[in-house]
């Protein structure tokens, strides 16, 4: 996301059919997506999401100070 200059990371896998990545950033809006399985998809979970110039729908995370 725009939080790594679009750079994806791997995630761990759980344990529990989840995966986990762990990030420190600061405070800020910040626009991200998935990729599963090689697709960049949103977070179907995202509480706000906004147009990308590729015709799709980038997720939003907004962390408060």
């Amino acid at each position: 996301g725009s939080f790594n200059s679009w750079q994806p990371e791997q995630a761990k896998n759980s344990g529990n059919g989840g995966w986990v990545k762990e990030l420190t950033i600061g405070p800020g809006r910040y626009e991200y997506l998935l990729v599963v399985d090689g697709q960049w998809l949103p977070d179907p979970n995202a509480k706000e999401s906004v147009p990308n110039p590729f015709g799709g729908q980038n997720s939003v995370l907004v962390i408060s100070k």
